[in-house]
């Protein structure tokens, strides 16, 4: 059981290399691989190596770990040295959705995956997908690639597409299924979407009903969508069960944001707690991006525990780290 728990937890790193107790960890637990960060990404003279990925190969998994990264551009993005940007989402090559436009936002997405690929990256949760419904929107703002559902389909379809035209590169939609309305931000606290279901499915969802089936990853937000269920998205069964996999027929691994994130309460109890319950929803990759081992390690622990002791969310389990493994596959 503890693969299989160790399996779905996607952890991060404190520094630019790998301490002693992360290297131990690492090489005793069947882990699908690492976020980075800025702090982690101090790249040499050349631009050209993000120091932790050349040591994590050297464990040689079984599979390929995930070396994932949050490079949208603009005001999110953890390589900045000699990293192709072009700025804030909302307003890179013109900000509009002509033929140029887009033919610039898929030579972009290239030159994006074509760097990482060079630095060892596979995984870019990127593009965001939230249509900016209202400008004071601070937690989306303008990493929205546009403010109207056509202008985010188009625009971010178009990103994604020269991002995955780069073999061994996945790029993830997010945050699922859309939070590009709300004055708060999810990193800080508790954000409760009002919007109808219908307001919902006619204008949040729709660029991903057009862009699930070109993409392997999507990332479920820790917002609440009261008229779905009265829970953080990443932990409703009605939002990713009911909604993502049945109402948009979504196949693919089903990633959440950052359990450290202060919409999910992180004491102990409760967040171990909302650990299991994203996992029994339909959460098959678990993100802890505090760079604390210790957190790592107990999210891993509740999983093993739950599933010891609860046959259906044992099978739950395992069902999501075979996800997380044919994914992995697919980077051999």
């Amino acid at each position: 059981m503890r693969d299989l728990a160790s399996a779905v937890v996607l952890g991060s790193l404190r520094s630019t290399h790998l301490m002693g107790a992360e290297r131990d960890f690492l090489s005793s637990h069947c882990v699908p691989g690492v976020v980075l960060f800025a702090r982690n990404c101090a790249l040499n003279t050349a631009g050209s190596w993000c120091t932790p990925i050349e040591e994590l190969q050297s464990l040689g998994p079984e599979l390929p770990y995930l070396i994932a990264v949050d490079q949208e551009g603009g005001r999110v993005r953890r390589l900045r040295a000699s990293f192709p940007d072009l700025g804030p989402s909302l307003h890179a090559c013109g900000g509009g959705d002509g033929r140029q436009d887009l033919l610039c936002l898929r030579e972009y997405g290239w030159r994006v995956a074509m760097t990482l690929k060079m630095l060892g990256f596979n995984v870019n949760f990127a593009p965001s997908v939230d249509i900016l419904s209202n400008p004071a929107n601070t937690g989306i703002g303008d990493r929205a690639f546009g403010l109207d559902p056509a202008a985010v389909e188009k625009r971010a379809g178009a990103f994604l597409a020269g991002l995955q035209s780069v073999a061994g590169v996945f790029g993830c939609l997010k945050h699922f299924p859309g939070q590009g309305s709300e004055l708060a931000d999810a990193h800080y606290g508790s954000v409760v979407v009002n919007h109808s279901r219908k307001r919902l499915n006619d204008r949040e969802l729709r660029p991903y009903r057009r862009m699930l089936t070109h993409c392997n990853l999507v990332m479920v937000s820790h917002c609440t969508y009261s008229a779905l269920e009265d829970k953080p998205a990443s932990i409703s069964r009605v939002v990713i069960g009911e909604i993502l996999q049945r109402q948009l027929e979504y196949t693919g691994v089903v990633v959440s944001d950052d359990f450290n994130m202060h919409a999910i309460a992180q004491s102990q109890s409760l967040w171990g707690r909302a650990i299991v319950d994203a996992v029994a929803a339909g959460i098959d990759l678990l993100l802890i991006c505090s760079g604390d081992l210790q957190h790592w390690r107990f999210a891993i622990d509740v999983l093993e525990s739950r599933a010891r002791h609860d046959s259906s969310f044992a099978r739950r389990l395992e069902d999501a780290a075979q996800k997380v493994r044919s994914l992995r596959s697919r980077l051999s």
